[in-house]
């Protein structure tokens, strides 16, 4: 059989390779170019049309992940939100630590958040080199924090009584060094809790600190 134009005859095993890579993205292309191996006897890789097919065929689509529920703000929000005047949620570390800290300010207490992170000393800088380009050098890292190894995140007295209180959202856990730190406080006479929820925080506050619910 013969083909005008067609150029170089290619062999089925660099059918296959294109397919592989995806370069054949026609169906119609990649049967033509089947055909003209499949008459070319010197191809040492025989036509397998079944195989062909297969490598044709769409790879199947990845299911896609369940879309996470929207966020829906608890009561105990809402109603922290019509004391301060101030927009809050607690699905995040941050936003927790904030209604917290907050509701505590509004109770008449003290708290403050703790920074364990460190400091961020940023040596990075602008430079132009000798044939005009500019380029970043330096670099971002951080200093260890002056603070005891494992504190909590945020620091609070209440009516009188030293509270720490360490926020994890979601499958966050502490760590050996949180633990070891909380034994110490608790040890030592003070108050430890760990927050997961701004709800259940609120419970566990008026069980320590209110004979009766509610902010006012």
């Amino acid at each position: 059989m013969k083909f005008i134009g067609i150029g170089v005859m290619p062999s089925m095993a660099a059918i296959k390779k294109n397919l592989y890579k995806g370069s054949v993205k026609s169906h119609s292309t990649m049967v033509l170019a089947a055909v003209i191996v499949s008459n070319n006897p010197t191809d040492p890789d025989p036509m397998d049309w079944q195989e062909l097919d297969s490598l044709s065929s769409k790879p199947p689509r990845k299911e896609r992940r369940p879309r996470k529920p929207s966020y829906k703000k608890p009561a105990a929000v809402l109603e922290l939100e019509q004391v301060t005047g101030d927009h809050h949620r607690d699905d995040t570390a941050n936003g927790l630590t904030r209604c917290i800290i907050a509701y505590i300010l509004s109770k008449g207490g003290q708290a403050e958040r703790i920074n364990s992170m460190g400091i961020p000393i940023d040596t990075r800088q602008q430079v132009t080199d000798i044939m005009g380009h500019r380029r970043t050098i330096g670099s971002m890292r951080w200093r260890r924090s002056g603070g005891t190894r494992g504190s909590a995140d945020i620091s609070a007295t209440i009516r009188g009584r030293s509270v720490k209180i360490e926020v994890k959202v979601g499958k966050d856990r502490q760590s050996n060094v949180q633990r070891q730190y909380q034994a110490s406080v608790e040890q030592a006479g003070g108050m430890y809790y760990v927050a997961r929820d701004f709800t259940t925080f609120v419970e566990w506050y008026h069980q320590n600190f209110t004979e009766k619910g509610g902010l006012r």
